[in-house]
């Protein structure tokens, strides 16, 4: 609805100023022409267009009140506007209620991790064992870490670089395995240094594929097993084969014979069960830590995850109460439109201004005809600003 619209009632309308007698507007004359007779009826007087300039308002009040049509149509407008606005109410009233939802389930979801948080809390004794169990898993993991270092270490020399020997625990732990790989080579001295690493690393991927999901961790934990088994199973057959001795009936070694030889498992039990042990172990003592700090760390995460939450609230209320501001605004223009609807009858002041200047028009040709200063016309259309400024200045308080 156009804000230059206002309400007047009908009796003020009406009123009409009798001391003008017949320097009233004629049915069939144009604003313009009035004002022209007008000025030649007053001799443009500075005096007489401050009242002229009122009947000119008051007269085009009148105009406009009595077009029936017009003022339907701006029921209409109006009723329109009323509708539109509830409307508006209605959606913002909606999307209020699902602002209030989403902050429902959000403080339900704050709820359940101070739950959590607390019953974590209450797990401090549990935890405790898991430290224990980190400890002693410890000590033990690198106990055994040393033992397969030295094992597979002292294994390896013994299969690759050294020649053969008849007693089997010197064949897997041999104490000077890394000072005679030196005094060979270089390369000898890293293969034996290194090939321990691969077989922790196969442990440390053991634990990593344990924490799998679905039957491929099972497919992938035998096969790393499998592979490790042959490995010692070479490892084995080369340092049984050594310990041989030929003999007229079985010149050659072969593997059917390593079987049937206990170096040859001596040698398996020694790597292979040692690394089994030392893998269930390693992933023993990993999941005893994650159980030890997983209480500080699932409690400090759940503390983050508060905060944000709590961030989501605040945003949450800041547009409910742009929401609730914004049905207040409508409200209140609601209350305006309904009490224009209750009045008798309704005037533009844009087309109010529009005669004004018409009038005035009028009123400045006469005096131009007339030969009246620069000076004379300036004051004219000060009087006329300054009547525009008051109409404006009165329509805005009007519309508050």
């Amino acid at each position: 609805m156009d804000k230059s619209i206002f309400t007047t009632t009908l009796q003020s309308a009406n009123t009409s100023t009798t001391s003008m007698g017949g320097l009233s507007k004629q049915s069939d004359e144009t604003y313009a022409s009035w004002g022209s007779r007008y000025a030649g009826a007053t001799n443009a007087d500075k005096e007489a267009l401050r009242p002229a300039l009122d009947q000119v308002i008051l007269t085009n009040k009148q105009e406009q009140i009595g077009n029936e049509t017009e003022q339907q149509n701006r029921k209409l407008a109006i009723s329109a506007d009323i509708e539109t606005r509830k409307n508006n109410i209605s959606a913002l009233e909606q999307q209020k209620n699902n602002l209030l939802d989403d902050k429902n389930s959000l403080n339900e979801q704050i709820i359940g991790k101070k739950n959590d948080i607390a019953n974590i809390k209450e797990g401090n004794t549990h935890r405790g064992m898991a430290k224990v169990y980190f400890y002693i898993g410890t000590i033990v993991t690198l106990a055994l870490a040393i033992y397969l270092f030295i094992f597979y270490s002292s294994a390896a020399f013994s299969a690759f670089f050294r020649d053969g020997t008849d007693d089997v625990g010197e064949a897997i732990f041999y104490p000077y395995a890394f000072q005679d790989a030196l005094a060979m080579s270089l390369g000898n001295f890293l293969l034996i240094l290194f090939l321990p690493m691969i077989f922790l690393a196969l442990g440390v991927l053991l634990h990593k594929f344990s924490n799998g999901k679905g039957f491929g961790k099972y497919v992938k934990i035998t096969l790393l097993y499998f592979i490790t088994f042959c490995f010692d199973a070479l490892l084995a057959f080369e340092i049984s084969q050594k310990m041989f001795i030929p003999t007229p009936t079985e010149p050659v070694y072969t593997m059917e014979m390593a079987i049937n030889s206990p170096n040859f498992w001596v040698i398996i039990f020694a790597g292979f069960i040692a690394y089994i042990i030392w893998g269930l172990v390693f992933d023993f003592t990993m999941e005893s830590y994650e159980e030890m700090t997983n209480g500080a760390t699932t409690i400090k995460r759940l503390e983050q995850e508060i905060t944000a939450l709590q961030n989501q609230t605040r945003q949450i209320d800041v547009k409910i109460g742009e929401k609730n501001a914004a049905i207040t605004s409508l409200q209140n223009e609601i209350a305006k439109f309904e009490h224009s609807l209750r009045s008798s009858s309704w005037y533009d002041i844009t087309i109010i201004k529009n005669c004004l200047n018409q009038f005035f028009g009028g009123w400045l040709g006469y005096m131009t005809l007339v030969g009246k200063t620069e000076s004379e016309k300036n004051e004219a259309t000060t009087i006329l600003n300054t009547r525009l400024t008051s109409l404006t200045q009165n329509s805005i308080s009007n519309e508050k």
